[in-house]
């Protein structure tokens, strides 16, 4: 039976919305690359512990404006215990993200990104059991494995994008078991570790190692705006999960990671020897070959329902 008109033109029209606010939040992601050397001389701690700080506050303040405080209200202890984890490994994620900006390793971050989503499947077989599929497999294989052996080759950091998948993939895993919408999500995570924010940031000014107040107003500003760039592109990307196939959103994902990489080579001016250029051809086969399973599961998924791509379908999550 097909859907009546009107609601395909709705349908039609979500997506397209979805469309639009999908590559927003992973062009956003993409390019908050280019924000945090705007911290300098700022070092990696100081500025995730901004992160955590600011991010809480102007959370906070959507929270209240939305009045959404009721969703974080009678949460049990377990529960509470999982958004700790998360907040941990977000902030790790993000920690090695900004260590890598800072240290000019945006190609291995970017590397972490275009493994993101096949570190996810990969514990979802391993914790959660499930079934895995052949290009799952396949992927994981050529992907992990060519970021190991051109990294050996290129005489780069190996570790640091398999370090960041595997964050993201645990992180990924504890969001599949808490289910909050993402603003709530990230009220919690932030929450659990704002005393300890506020505490190493506090021990930083102490011992002279801050920079809040040596680098004029507009480094003030720019630690405030931080929180923004955490929080921008994760509502512009709740909105988007909503309203755009699955499918879809499996291929969108990787605008953030090629946005990255264009960064590290042509802004920052990272070497890329040819043993760069090989792995990165290889994790895009991975990307590839993971990505047309993705699909055709989706596809799969939507037959026997009857649907045909016209309505919105839940969508992966990605990190805060």
């Amino acid at each position: 039976m097909r859907p009546p008109e009107a609601a395909v033109r709705r349908a039609d029209a979500d997506r397209r919305g979805g469309l639009l606010w999908a590559a927003a939040a992973f062009t956003m992601w993409g390019l908050s690359t280019l924000f945090w050397p705007l911290l300098v001389p700022a070092g990696p701690i100081e500025v995730l512990m901004h992160r955590i700080v600011w991010a809480f506050v102007l959370s906070a303040v959507l929270m209240s404006v939305l009045r959404s405080w009721g969703s974080l209200r009678g949460l049990n202890a377990r529960t509470w215990s999982l958004i700790a984890a998360g907040g941990v490994l977000n902030a790790a994620n993000w920690g090695l993200f900004i260590f890598a900006v800072l240290s000019g390793q945006v190609i291995s971050a970017s590397m972490a990104y275009f493994l993101n989503p096949i570190a996810s499947a990969a514990f979802g077989v391993l914790v959660l059991r499930e079934r895995p599929r052949a290009t799952q497999i396949a992927a994981l294989a050529i992907g992990s494995g060519a970021v190991v052996a051109t990294g050996f080759a290129a005489g780069g950091n190996v570790w640091l994008p398999l370090l960041m998948a595997t964050c993201f993939g645990l992180y990924a895993l504890v969001q599949r078991v808490v289910r909050l919408a993402p603003v709530a999500t990230l009220t919690g995570e932030s929450a659990v570790l704002f005393p300890l924010a506020i505490g190493v940031l506090a021990i930083l000014q102490l011992t002279g190692e801050s920079t809040l107040l040596d680098q004029g107003l507009s480094h003030v500003v720019l630690f405030v705006v931080g929180g923004a760039v955490t929080l921008a592109p994760l509502l512009a990307f709740a909105y988007a999960a909503r309203r755009t196939p699955l499918s879809t959103m499996a291929v969108m994902q990787y605008i953030a990671p090629l946005i990255q990489f264009c960064v590290g080579v042509f802004v920052m001016g990272e070497p890329m020897p040819a043993a760069r250029w090989i792995g990165l051809a290889l994790v895009l086969v991975a990307v590839a070959v993971f990505t047309t399973g993705e699909i055709a599961a989706a596809r799969h998924r939507a037959r026997p329902s009857g649907r045909k791509g016209w309505g919105p379908q839940r969508s992966a999550a990605m990190p805060d």
